[in-house]
Parts: C-alpha cells; sequence; structure tokens
C-alpha cells in the first residue's frame, strides 16, 4: 500500500540541502526501460531518465545522494525504441536510441532544457540520515506536493 504524506504548504516538499554545483552540470544520467511482459516485444517504452546528482567527482555522490526522475519529450516517450544505452565511459550525460526501424540517434541530456526529457523533473528521491525520500508531483501540480519513505538502493 502506498502511503504518501501530502504537503499543506503551497510551496510543496523541498529537497533539504544543495545538490548542484553552480553551474548544476554535476550529474550522471541513468535511464530505465519498462519492464518487458512478453518475449515476442522487440521494442520498449524508457520509463524514466534521471539525473543522479554528484559531489566533488563523477564518481561521488551528492550529499543525500540526489536523483531527479524525469519523464522524455516525444519521439523518445515512444514504445519504437529497441535499444537506449547511456555511454558513461564516454560522456555520462550521452544516451543512444535506437529505434525500431534501425535509426540511431546520440543526445546529450544537458543541463538546461534539451530534446530529450522534459525541463522539470515528476518526482525526486534523497537520503537525509538513515531515510530515503520520495517527493513526487500529482498530475497538474508544479510543486512536490507528496512525499514518502521508501528504500535506501
Amino acid at each position: 500500500m502506498d502511503t504518501w504524506e501530502i504537503s499543506k504548504d503551497q510551496s510543496g516538499w523541498l529537497v533539504p540541502f544543495n545538490f548542484r554545483n553552480d553551474i548544476g552540470n554535476n550529474y550522471n544520467i541513468k535511464l530505465k526501460l519498462e519492464d518487458v511482459k512478453s518475449e515476442a516485444v522487440l521494442n520498449r517504452k524508457i520509463k524514466y531518465i534521471a539525473k543522479e546528482w554528484t559531489g566533488a567527482s563523477q564518481f561521488v555522490s551528492s550529499v543525500g545522494a540526489v536523483a531527479e526522475y524525469f519523464k522524455p519529450k516525444s519521439p523518445y516517450d515512444k514504445d519504437n525504441i529497441s535499444k537506449a544505452e547511456v555511454k558513461s565511459s564516454e560522456n555520462p550525460k550521452m544516451v543512444v536510441f535506437i529505434f525500431e526501424d534501425g535509426t540511431v540517434d546520440t543526445k546529450i541530456v544537458s543541463h538546461v532544457s534539451n530534446a530529450v526529457i522534459e525541463n522539470e523533473p515528476y518526482a525526486v528521491e534523497y537520503t537525509e540520515g538513515q531515510k530515503r525520500w520520495r517527493l513526487e508531483k500529482d498530475k497538474d501540480s508544479k510543486v512536490f506536493n507528496k512525499k514518502k519513505e521508501v528504500a535506501i538502493p
């Protein structure tokens, strides 16, 4: 059973510490494809693209191990993707998409508005003390209006 705590404040829930550098580019990209329901399904849809925020280097998590979750923009939000992977060894912000028609598209998920993800995250997770929190927005909300404790990864 999902039990969300709803914010009583109009500004919603906020991550209680700063995790971005001055430029806002201290993150690595991770992505998750939707689970395959049948082996006959060759193409999948992207479930989310995450910015996992880093600290002093790209190999160290930010304070609170913050991760922001974004929905992909079109055409990356369709179920016509054969493969999608982050090219971490080349650039931790580079994603290669292979579509069902064989088209290959390489994109950088930048820290400013870009073609791959929505401009604002729909969810964020962070660790504070011994607890991991997930903040989410309702569909039409501009703020993170709900919060719940989740497992520490």
